[in-house]
C-alpha cells in the first residue's frame, strides 16, 4: 500500500468516525483532515511534474557552467594586500595606483586598511576584547593620590570636516589608599610604677584573667565558624577542648559540635551532642530537626516522628495565633 492508498483510507475512516462518534473531537480531526489533503496535494503535484519531464512537456533545468569572475575591487586584490604588507613591515611606500593625493573622507575609510585584513582585525578585538573590561584593576600601592576624572561632556553635531569646541577635563576628584598600623599602648602612672610588687603582681593577674576570659568565647567562635565554611575536623578539634569548664553550659558550643560530628559520620556523637542542645535549650527546634534527620537516615523512624511531632508543637505554640 502506497502513502495515496493510507491518505484515501484514513479519509474513509475519520469521514465513519464522523457519521458514527457525537463525541468525537472535531478539532483534532479537522486539523487531521487538513494536513492528510495538503500531503495529498503536494503527492499529486510530484507525481503531475515527474509524468511532465517523462512525457517532455515539462523541460529539465539547464545548469550552467560557473563563470570564471575576475576580482575587479582594487582594493581587495592580491596585489593591494601585498603592497600594504610590504608598506606596514618595512616602510615602503604604497605604489600610486593604489594611493591619491587627497582628503580621506567617511566615504573611503575601507580603503585604507584591506577589506580581509581590516575582518581579521575586528575578529581579534571581539576575541581579546571580552576579559580586559569585566577586570578591575586595582593592585595599587598604598599611599598612592590617584586622580579621577569627573567630565560630563556636551556632544555636539558637526559636518565632515568641520571640528567642535575643545573641552576641559577637570581632575578634581582623586582616591586615595590609605595605610594604617593597628597598635595598643598602655599607660601607666607614676604612682603606679612606684607599687610595691605584691602590689604589681595583683594588677597583672587581674589584666591576665581578664584577658584569659575573653579567650575563651573568641576561640569558640573560631571553631563555630570552621565548621561553618566545611572545615569539621578543624572545628570539631577546637569545640572539644570546652566540653569541661564554665563554658559547657553554651549551647551553640554543642550545637556545631553536632554539626562536625555528624558531618563526619559520627552518628551517635552527633546524636548526644545535639541532646547536650536539646538540655541547655530545651525548644531549639533545629536541633529537633537534625536529631530527625539522623534518626532517619539510621533506620529509627520511631524517634525521627517523635522529634518532628516535637518540632509541630512548638511552632504551632509560636506561629499558631499568627
Amino acid at each position: 500500500m502506497n502513502r495515496m492508498e493510507e491518505i484515501n483510507k484514513r479519509k474513509a475512516e475519520i469521514r465513519a468516525l464522523l457519521e458514527s462518534d457525537k463525541e468525537a473531537d472535531l478539532d483534532a480531526l479537522e486539523k487531521e483532515l487538513r494536513e492528510l489533503d495538503d500531503e495529498q496535494a503536494k503527492l499529486e503535484k510530484r507525481a503531475a511534474v515527474a509524468a511532465g519531464i517523462q512525457e517532455g512537456s515539462i523541460p529539465s533545468a539547464k545548469v550552467e557552467a560557473p563563470k570564471d569572475e575576475t576580482r575587479t575591487a582594487k582594493y581587495d586584490s592580491e596585489e593591494y594586500r601585498t603592497a600594504f604588507m610590504e608598506y606596514v613591515c618595512r616602510g615602503k611606500e604604497l605604489p600610486l595606483e593604489f594611493r591619491a593625493d587627497a582628503t580621506t573622507a567617511t566615504t573611503d575609510i575601507g580603503a585604507l586598511v584591506p577589506p580581509v585584513t581590516l575582518n581579521k582585525i575586528v575578529e581579534k578585538i571581539e576575541a581579546y576584547g571580552m576579559i580586559l573590561p569585566l577586570v578591575n584593576r586595582t593592585a595599587y600601592k598604598t599611599g598612592m593620590y590617584i586622580p579621577v576624572a569627573s567630565i560630563k561632556p556636551t556632544a555636539s553635531w558637526s559636518a565632515e570636516g568641520a571640528g567642535s569646541d575643545k573641552q576641559k577635563l577637570p581632575l578634581d576628584a582623586a582616591i586615595t589608599f590609605g595605610h594604617f598600623k593597628l597598635r595598643c599602648a598602655v599607660s601607666i602612672t607614676l604612682e603606679t610604677s612606684e607599687m610595691d610588687g605584691d602590689t604589681l603582681l595583683a594588677l597583672r593577674d587581674e589584666v591576665s584573667g581578664l584577658v584569659d576570659e575573653l579567650s575563651g568565647p573568641v576561640e569558640i567562635e573560631k571553631g563555630c565558624n570552621m565548621v561553618m565554611s566545611g572545615d569539621y575536623q578543624g572545628g570539631k578539634s577546637v569545640l572539644s577542648e570546652y566540653r569541661d569548664g564554665k563554658y559547657a553550659e553554651w549551647w551553640p558550643l554543642w550545637y556545631y559540635l553536632g554539626v562536625a560530628e555528624s558531618a563526619l559520620g559520627n552518628s551517635s556523637e552527633a546524636i548526644e551532642a545535639y541532646k547536650k542542645v536539646l538540655t541547655l535549650s530545651p525548644s531549639n527546634t533545629d536541633a529537633m530537626e537534625e536529631l530527625a534527620s539522623i534518626y532517619a537516615l539510621t533506620g529509627d523512624e520511631e524517634n525521627a516522628a517523635k522529634y518532628r511531632e516535637k518540632i509541630h508543637i512548638i511552632k504551632d505554640n509560636v506561629y499558631g495565633d499568627a
